[in-house]
């Protein structure tokens, strides 16, 4: 949930979680590109993996 990642990067309450399977997926890796930071997440049902960017 609000737990750190597997990269060590806290969780911010701020960050929008996308929903898969009426649940909210897992962040399971973090990085950054071009100066933007992006999240990857895995629904914990069906194991679809989406980006999501925050930042500008």
């Amino acid at each position: 949930m609000n737990s750190k990642e597997e990269s060590g990067a806290p969780l911010n309450r701020a960050d929008v979680v996308p929903d898969c399977c009426n649940t909210e997926m897992q962040p399971i890796y973090r990085y950054m590109e071009g100066g933007i930071v992006r999240r990857i997440f895995e629904c914990n049902g069906c194991g679809y993996k989406t980006e999501v960017q925050i930042g500008k």
